[in-house]
């Protein structure tokens, strides 16, 4: 009988004796170190997504409370701008009449406190200087209070009052006066 021959695949040498079996190892496990290696920057990628999305939905909601906090404030910053401009052109209207503020200091004087004072205008007429104002008077009694007092103040000469009305709505009565002051001798 003839003797089967064996057929072998593998070399006669261990693989990992030969140069091209080094060579194969060392491949397979420099493959297997930067798959772990890909493996870990990806997941480290993953999870920092979840840190960073976090963060990102932190800054947003900032921002939009900021953004309130400026939209709200922005009204204020509007009228506070507009009240300065106000006084300005009141203090430069102060340097160039010094006279004014000893008639306002009068009318504020003499104002009791349940009495306000809406509006008032300043003008010179004939070396006559006139005062107008609106005032809110919330007693008879308050109003001449007021005017039995601006009567016998020295620095005025003559009150006119205007137009009185009451409004439904509102508490109090609207008066309008005219005061004329005398002249301030220096």
């Amino acid at each position: 009988m003839e003797k089967k021959k064996k057929i072998s695949l593998l070399g006669e040498k261990p693989l990992e004796v030969t140069a091209w079996g080094r060579f194969v190892n060392w491949l397979t496990f420099s493959g297997r170190g930067i798959l772990v290696f890909t493996e870990l920057i990806v997941l480290l990628a993953f999870i920092s997504r979840f840190w960073l999305d976090a963060k990102n939905n932190d800054l947003g909601e900032i921002v939009r409370q900021k953004r309130v906090i400026l939209e709200s404030s922005s009204q204020f910053e509007k009228d506070f701008l507009e009240l300065q401009q106000k006084l300005d052109s009141v203090d430069t209207y102060f340097v160039s009449l010094p006279d004014l503020k000893t008639f306002l200091d009068t009318i504020v004087e003499n104002l009791p406190g349940d009495i306000s004072l809406t509006s008032f205008a300043f003008s010179v007429k004939d070396s006559t200087y006139q005062v107008n104002i609106n005032i809110q008077v919330f007693s008879e009694e308050s109003l001449a209070l007021f005017i039995n007092q601006l009567s016998k103040d020295e620095r005025v000469a003559k009150i006119r009052i205007g137009k009185i009305e009451k409004d439904k709505l509102e508490k109090g009565t609207t008066v309008d006066l005219g005061i004329n002051f005398k002249s301030i001798k220096k």
